[in-house]
């Protein structure tokens, strides 16, 4: 159900949680401790908190209904023929399920990594780069170079550079889990 949010309502939705007062998990907190509001949008080093934690529930379920539509896809045949073998349910998993999921896997890896060095609306809306620029994203940092500084060439040059990167990235990744799963593929 998260994913079909966008990243504004996601952002204004942990803003609230993570408020410095009034917020749920304040309030939460307050209610099983006693204890005080934490200052969780306002302090560098918990700030980043709200975003990560937002962030991972906003995506996970895109992810788990690949990875279940990649589950159904594993013909029951291989784990009756490995239970009859002796398999047990760990060997199944090792054997049989993760190799079969390799592919999926190599792809929910790549897209996750793409899409949290891409972070924007999240930091954005929920600390707006803040407190001190600390949540400031690099797509942001691009963003206020070139629209807010006027500062045309310097954001292109390293929008460039960071594209440059994230390719390097997705290559190695490739790279390293391409070789997994042709392993898996022949076993």
């Amino acid at each position: 159900m998260p994913g079909i949010l966008t990243v504004s309502v996601m952002g204004i939705l942990w803003r609230w949680m993570f408020d410095n007062q009034i917020g749920l998990v304040n309030a939460a907190r307050a209610l099983m401790t006693g204890a005080g509001p934490i200052p969780w949008l306002s302090t560098e080093g918990l700030a980043w908190i709200p975003i990560v934690v937002g962030t991972v529930w906003w995506t996970v379920g895109f992810n788990m209904t690949l990875y279940l539509a990649a589950l159904s896809n594993v013909s029951q045949s291989l784990y009756e023929a490995a239970s009859l073998d002796g398999a047990t349910s760990g060997q199944q998993f090792r054997y049989i399920t993760w190799p079969m999921l390799g592919p999926i896997t190599l792809f929910v890896t790549v897209t996750t990594a793409l899409a949290s060095f891409q972070l924007f609306g999240q930091s954005l809306v929920i600390t707006n780069g803040g407190p001190s620029r600390s949540t400031q994203s690099v797509t942001q940092y691009i963003t206020e170079e070139a629209f807010t500084n006027s500062q045309y060439s310097s954001a292109a040059a390293m929008g460039f550079v960071f594209g440059l990167f994230m390719l390097v990235l997705t290559a190695a990744q490739f790279r390293i889990m391409a070789r997994d799963v042709q392993a898996g593929e022949q076993k």
